[in-house]
């Protein structure tokens, strides 16, 4: 159910350049597989999209868990999850737009799916439980088959293992400007960036 409007975010006001830019073909960052299996989970983003008429992949979750948050391919901002039975539960939010800063976030309590974008509630949806897979986790492509790469900036990526914020995973802030090691500033679950290059928030 989308709930309201995409609040568009033309200036990049509440993080530090640079940013990580994906070219959608074959950019992405390799995340650890260490996490367990999730019972609950807050995923945010600040990102921006070159282009939205193609399905893409903000952060996938296929070690332990079957998760993926990003784009369908009319340019609306989604969450798909398995649950304990197998099947895809999918929230589906707001059109976003080419060029436009954006903070996501995609909470799940055990239950209950919400999509926010720019602090905003946008869409609610339903997950009951959570499948298992034994594949990867990574940041802008679908691990298992290697496809629907994020095409894009990424100005910083955290994930908390509860819907209230309060364990945080880890915390990319993406400040590092340079080299292919993206810092976990709140712990050790550092990334390895595949491709991606830096570049100064514009």
């Amino acid at each position: 159910m989308i709930l309201g409007d995409a609040v568009f975010r033309t200036e990049p006001d509440d993080f530090d350049s640079p940013a990580l830019s994906f070219d959608g073909v074959d950019d992405y960052v390799d995340i650890p597989d260490s996490f367990g299996t999730f019972s609950e989970i807050y995923i945010e983003a600040m990102v921006k999209f070159n282009a939205v008429d193609k399905v893409q992949t903000i952060v996938c979750f296929f070690k332990d868990n079957r998760l993926r948050v990003g784009l369908q391919e009319d340019g609306k901002i989604k969450w798909s999850g398995g649950d304990k039975d197998g099947s895809w539960d999918r929230t589906i939010g707001s059109v976003l737009s080419v060029g436009v800063w954006y903070k996501v976030g995609w909470k799940w309590d055990g239950e209950n799916v919400t999509i926010y974008i720019d602090d905003q509630e946008d869409a609610t949806g339903t997950q009951d439980g959570m499948d298992t897979r034994d594949e990867s986790n990574s940041i802008g492509f679908y691990a298992p088959t290697s496809d629907r790469y994020f095409d894009g900036e990424l100005a910083y990526v955290k994930v908390w293992q509860d819907s209230n914020q309060n364990n945080i995973l880890f915390d990319y802030p993406i400040n590092e400007g340079t080299g292919t090691t993206l810092t976990d500033s709140a712990g050790t679950n550092d990334g390895t960036i595949i491709g991606a290059t830096w570049q100064e928030v514009e």
